[in-house]
């Protein structure tokens, strides 16, 4: 079956998410269109490939197969070198590889066809009528072909062009919510959307569209009906916890509006404070094929606005930085306190959690020279002097920057590389004065080994780390 997309972006499916379901004055509407998106351009992969064609016309493929670039007879004068070269796919909601057609600025006398071949895999449990065709320009934004024509038997997306530059397979709806995560103070409110691009230059006639970064809190497409409607879409519920909207119980109060919801943690901190908002997307194509999708957004709760928090291993740890903003100890035998402090120019944060009186778990982060922006956090191994650990009793387990990769070679092991830099920590507010606030983020890996790992010849297990922090600074 063929579609065409007079995009069908028309593929209200996307004008569904504001105007189909809610009037002008339902919909958080945004009149400031926003910003171009703009992306650095892809680096090669692999080698290129190249196919001289000239007037007669010719096809050249891709080297993975995926694209074909068809040219036709009398769009050359000349013999010219063609080429293909895949690139990392810098292409918002890019699915796969991007291409890089050369020569770039070559203009042709006949519009050539550019062929993406999809699979199952590639799509990624997406909807194929999602797909469309975007390219790169000279500036580094993006824009999508409108006349993106999709064939889902021979499962493939097809498009003509008059140049060459950076292309690539990609969807036109990012079926998640936003936030995907969140950390709020108990009693806060936390405003949930569909994400997406946003457009409001498009009128019927054009054949291209400017991706572009809503400038609101409704991140989501916004085009002017175009052509055949070939995607209805249908909220069935939003939930908390399992709870059909509207609810309100301790775990927060939940109340929805078609594509948008709002969420307020409750005034205590649940025992559980981590909950799940979810709404459930029902998509019915023209051939009247259901799908569902289930989009959650994680939210944590916090006792107090100076908090450093760390998921770790499926966990979420919540430290709190008593006594700065009122907040006081209740228990002090069970507890978690957050430390945040500099000594000799060197950024210390720490948490630690007691429950009666013994030690749970821990973490340690030392951070040299500490300034506003991002790094790495670089340990002993990459001559560093940060560090970053964590570590948990019962049984004790610790876990450090180290990577230590082992390689066996008849009886003996040996140690190949011992790297100390895979975290990157992001300040966003950092002056390093006295009880100024510090905020920011670290994301990255952690590694395990213990001494059976030496002896049995086998390297670090790796596991993903990430937290975030807003703190007071005390100097020494």
């Amino acid at each position: 079956m063929k579609i065409l997309r007079y995009y069908m972006f028309a593929v209200t499916s996307v004008m569904l998410l504001v105007c189909n379901s809610c009037s002008k004055e339902d919909g958080p509407i945004v009149d400031d269109p926003g910003s171009p998106i703009i992306t650095e351009f892809g680096e090669p992969l692999g080698q290129a490939n190249e196919v001289t064609i000239g007037p007669e016309g010719g096809t050249i493929h891709s080297s993975d197969g995926l694209l074909s670039v068809t040219i036709p007879q009398g769009a050359l004068s000349g013999s010219t070198v063609i080429t293909i070269q895949p690139v990392t796919n810098q292409a918002p909601l890019g699915l796969g590889n991007g291409y890089r057609l050369g020569p770039e600025g070559l203009s042709f006398e006949n519009p050539v066809t550019l062929t993406f071949h999809y699979s199952e895999e590639l799509l990624d449990s997406n909807p194929a009528e999602f797909l469309w065709i975007v390219f790169q320009e000279p500036d580094g934004s993006w824009k999508a072909m409108l006349e993106s024509a999709l064939n889902s038997d021979a499962k493939t997306v097809t498009v003509e062009t008059s140049h060459f530059s950076d292309w690539s397979v990609g969807r036109f709806v990012d079926l998640t919510l936003n936030p995907v995560s969140k950390s709020v103070k108990k009693g806060e409110k936390v405003e949930l959307a569909v994400t997406g691009f946003s457009n409001r230059e498009t009128s019927i006639g054009d054949k291209t569209v400017q991706l572009v970064l809503k400038a609101g809190k409704l991140d989501i497409f916004w085009l002017k009906r175009l052509g055949l409607e070939t995607i209805n879409w249908k909220v069935v519920e939003w939930t908390l916890n399992g709870v059909k909207s509207p609810v309100s119980n301790n775990f927060g109060n939940l109340q929805s509006k078609e594509y948008t919801a709002s969420y307020t943690a409750p005034s205590n901190v649940p025992e559980s404070n981590v909950v799940a908002v979810t709404v459930e997307l029902e998509t019915t194509n023209s051939e009247g094929i259901i799908s569902t999708f289930y989009l959650t957004s994680k939210i944590t709760i916090y006792e107090s606005d100076l908090y450093l928090m760390v998921e770790f291993r499926g966990q979420t740890y919540i430290y709190y930085q008593y006594g700065f903003d009122g907040t006081e100890i209740k228990d002090p035998n069970s507890f978690s306190m957050a430390v945040c402090g500099l000594t000799d120019h060197q950024l210390n944060l720490g948490g630690i959690t007691f429950v009666n009186g013994e030690v749970i778990d821990a973490i340690e982060i030392y951070f040299d020279q500490p300034s506003k922006g991002s790094r790495g956090i670089t340990g002993i191994g990459d001559n560093g002097n940060d560090q970053l650990d964590f570590s948990i009793t019962n049984p004790f387990t610790y876990y450090n920057l180290t990577q230590e990769n082992r390689k066996k070679e008849g009886e003996a092991c040996y140690l190949e590389t011992n790297e100390t830099n895979h975290v990157t920590m992001t300040l966003s507010k950092y002056t390093g004065a006295s009880l100024s606030e510090v905020e920011g983020s670290f994301r990255g890996t952690l590694y395990y080994s213990d001494e059976n790992y030496q002896a049995d010849c086998i390297s670090s297990t790796p596991y993903p780390i990430s937290g975030s922090f807003k703190l007071l600074l005390a100097t020494q």
